[in-house]
């Protein structure tokens, strides 16, 4: 859903050049790579976890 906002941003932008559509583009844009940022870091993070806690005998999988 972010990626669709940026685009329309960007096309905005680029359609009539102001400074509100430019400084929403690169707000949006942004938020987006902070976005990807978090999400691996957080996926390196999980991991970690699983590596270091592996499941026990006795817990039924959920596969």
């Amino acid at each position: 859903m972010l990626v669709g906002i940026v685009t329309t941003s960007l096309g905005q932008a680029l359609l009539k050049f102001t400074p509100l559509f430019t400084g929403l583009f690169a707000v949006l844009a942004a938020l987006g790579v902070g976005a990807v940022a978090f999400s691996f870091r957080d996926a390196r993070l999980a991991k970690a976890f699983l590596w270091a806690h592996p499941a026990s005998e006795g817990q039924d999988s959920h596969d």
